[in-house]
């Protein structure tokens, strides 16, 4: 059946799809990694044209390619090389973009990574069935331990924690240039100073604000409800803060805020992200406020319960306790199947990636 209707969809439409049915089925297939089965999502503009044999009579046989200035980056230099045998192609990409100029570029390195947006996307991906139990924990939980991470990574750069968005009505202070698609999988900028009230229609998404402060407010305990409420406000947000884009000649055109393999790319996901947790946070707190008994479990006895000690020891560097080390490593991707070639070659990538020292655990 996939092989009758493949030709006659969107490319990236169909093999999302597949994907979706492979996984919410559990059948017993390997799927490659997302960066692989999409690599304009995770390799710039610049890079794809060098892999894809555009300007071939430029580049020829081996060396560099500038990439474009913008604010996010001085130069992105790209190396490449054609094997002698002509059917393999090696890009080497120099560092990610963003400059330390510009404060919350100093960590578009987390932001960027590969490994936590093809997280994101997967995640989304396996939970987007709403019969999947406990989802709506799982959501939380899966953000909330983004934001920590992030904050964390943050800190360590002198920034603040981030700090929540949550008015439409006001400006965006940073800007994003997404320089990611390819052919007719294009993704539009952001500029500095951008109100998406100003290129959305806001007035639903405002409503469904105040039905979730009144929730809160009123003290209405129905999980349920505020769950869904808070989605539908959510994935609202997403779409508007999308369609904030750089000019007139994109309006219609989405930034990366629309799609979950890219939209971590965007200092403004963990923003907005930060303000959905507030308002679960308070929902919580409502919670606990008006009965005593939603942490108690009525016959349940746990004589003795407690962690009296933990360790964290990494296997390799200095071996202290309670240390981790982080950084950063290189990943080979084959980007072959993601992307249109002109000839049969092979082509690979070499992506920065975040790191760790394996670590071990030990609770008492």
């Amino acid at each position: 059946m996939c092989e009758g209707i493949k030709n006659f969809l969107n490319e990236h439409l169909f093999l999302t799809a597949l994907e979706q049915v492979l996984m919410c089925k559990n059948y017993d297939i390997d799927l490659p990694p997302v960066m692989e089965r999409f690599p304009s999502d995770f390799i710039e503009r610049s890079r794809i044209d060098v892999l894809t044999n555009k300007d071939e009579e430029e580049f020829g046989e081996k060396g560099s390619f500038q990439g474009r200035k913008g604010r996010q980056m001085d130069e992105d230099t790209v190396e490449f090389e054609r094997l002698p045998n002509g059917n393999y192609r090696i890009t080497r990409v120099a560092d990610l973009s963003g400059k330390d100029s510009f404060p919350e570029d100093r960590v578009s390195y987390f932001r960027e990574d590969y490994g936590m947006n093809s997280h994101h996307y997967n995640w989304h991906r396996i939970n987007i069935d709403g019969t999947t139990p406990r989802r709506d924990d799982y959501f939380i939980y899966n953000h909330e331990q983004m934001l920590a991470r992030y904050n964390a990574e943050r800190l360590a750069n002198g920034l603040p924690r981030v700090e929540p968005y949550s008015d439409m009505r006001r400006p965006v202070e940073v800007g994003h240039e997404a320089n990611l698609g390819h052919d007719n999988r294009q993704f539009a900028d952001r500029p500095d100073n951008a109100i998406p009230a100003e290129y959305a229609r806001i007035g639903d998404f405002e409503r469904k604000r105040r039905s979730l402060d009144r929730t809160i407010q009123q003290e209405v305990i129905n999980d349920e409800a505020f769950f869904d409420a808070l989605e539908s406000y959510h994935d609202a947000g997403h779409m508007i803060l999308a369609q904030t884009v750089e000019d007139e000649r994109h309006r219609g055109d989405r930034n990366v805020m629309q799609d979950s393999p890219v939209s971590a790319r965007d200092n403004v996901f963990f923003r907005w992200h930060q303000h959905v947790q507030d308002l679960f946070d308070q929902y919580e707190g409502m919670k606990r406020r008006v009965t005593e008994s939603y942490l108690t479990y009525e016959d349940l006895v746990v004589p003795h319960f407690g962690v009296w000690d933990m360790v964290v020891t990494s296997h390799r560097g200095t071996r202290r306790a309670n240390e981790l080390i982080t950084g950063c490593s290189y990943h080979t991707m084959e980007a072959t199947s993601g992307l249109d070639f002109k000839g049969n070659e092979r082509a690979y990538v070499h992506m920065t990636h975040l790191d760790h020292v394996p670590f071990t655990y030990h609770i008492d």
